[in-house]
């Protein structure tokens, strides 16, 4: 083999490491925040949303589809109609079948959908993660919500 080859023989690994992030069941809702606060999320059987700076992502079941939304967080100036210059554009919904709302958050078109944000908007690797963590937790609540690590 070549000095400069790659060696495709061993699979690469994720370096990141897993986030640490505090769960917590309430009222039928699961809730989970990174432990710095940069990432959220909570779902119940109905809605999911998913938060990242001051991005959104709501999926709402409505019979057999779920709709997904993304929006943006302005500031007050932006509220008030004058225009934001840093404005993300507002994706129009989507929809497409998912077991359940949360699921659809981390769906393959999903993700495809979010690709497509401008660069300050691109949803964290680690985003995903916190994600399909969510995913596992509600799917098998009688495994309990993990304990926090210190």
């Amino acid at each position: 083999m070549r000095a400069n080859a790659i060696d495709m023989s061993t699979p690469h690994r994720r370096t990141e490491p897993d986030p640490v992030i505090d769960w917590v069941w309430e009222d039928g809702q699961l809730r989970g925040r990174t432990a710095d606060g940069a990432i959220s999320v909570s779902a119940n059987l109905q809605r999911a949303q998913w938060t990242w700076g001051a991005y959104t992502l709501f999926a709402e079941q409505l019979d057999d589809q779920v709709w997904l939304t993304f929006d943006k967080v302005v500031d007050e100036v932006g509220r008030l109609g004058v225009p934001h210059t840093s404005a993300v554009e507002v994706l129009t919904p989507w929809m497409g079948r998912a077991a359940t709302p949360l699921r659809a958050l981390n769906s393959a078109l999903t993700k495809e959908k979010l690709s497509a944000l401008p660069a300050e908007a691109q949803v964290p690797s680690v985003a995903y993660s916190v994600v399909a963590q969510a995913v596992r937790i509600f799917e098998n609540p009688r495994d309990g919500v993990p304990a926090v690590r210190e």
